[in-house]
């Protein structure tokens, strides 16, 4: 991992006012930015367009191929930073500092520019660099096993007041994503199916169960004496 020495010169301690860059990174709830002195975020890579990894085979004298296999490979992230301090003493300081915070393991992380989406990663380490210098730039990497990036705003769904019986479920999404269904019955009930639009069903309970008699729940009681 590679990294560029700059020499700066700084005349007081005292810190400017914090500003979050548009690629700041957010780890576990807070910015770097926030919790180090003179950290920086300057760019990131590999947020970009995730390209699937696909293995093809052909079949005798036919055209073209057919697809055996298609998967999404895990993302890694590098993210580019400056970090400057009034002496090198202190520049090591926030560097451990720095390789403190990002010693954790498959925690979300969120850009400034997409508030509203997060990764899940597990950061790679860190460079050291060479001794003498008050400011550096470098690059952490994080390693996202799940290549996708999730959204922070999940929405519940719920039957229109003109049709109780469909549910309509705007999903801009751009990877397989799968909802969670929560039913309250005021009364007993026999059971309950979900279709689609490709009449896929999820059916929980008995279909035959539709005569409308309310049923007493069945209770149990056991009495052991545990230890003799």
């Amino acid at each position: 991992m590679g990294y560029d020495f700059v020499d700066s010169v700084i005349s007081t301690e005292e810190e400017t006012a914090i500003s979050i860059p548009s690629e700041g990174v957010m780890v576990s709830g807070e910015f770097l930015e926030n919790k180090i002195p003179g950290y920086q975020t300057l760019y990131t890579t590999g947020r970009e367009l995730l390209t699937a990894d696909v293995t093809t085979q052909a079949v005798g004298s036919q055209h073209g191929t057919y697809i055996k296999k298609r998967r999404y490979p895990e993302r890694t992230i590098k993210v580019g930073f400056q970090l400057i301090a009034p002496d090198a003493g202190t520049l090591m300081q926030r560097f451990n500092q720095l390789t403190g915070l990002l010693n954790c393991k498959q925690v979300e992380v969120i850009f400034a520019d997409e508030p509203d989406k997060f990764y899940i990663g597990t950061p790679a380490g860190s460079s050291v660099p060479d001794p003498g210098r008050n400011a550096i730039t470098a690059e952490w990497e994080l390693l996202c096993p799940d290549p996708f990036k999730r959204t922070l705003n999940v929405f519940e769904a719920s039957p229109a007041e003109d049709d109780k019986t469909s549910i309509t479920v705007d999903y801009a999404g751009t990877a397989n994503s799968h909802p969670v269904f929560q039913v309250d019955f005021p009364g007993d009930c026999g059971y309950v199916a979900f279709f689609d639009a490709k009449k896929h069903i999820i059916q929980i309970g008995n279909p035959d169960e539709v005569d409308s008699e309310t049923v007493a729940m069945s209770e149990t009681l056991i009495n052991t004496n545990f230890g003799g």
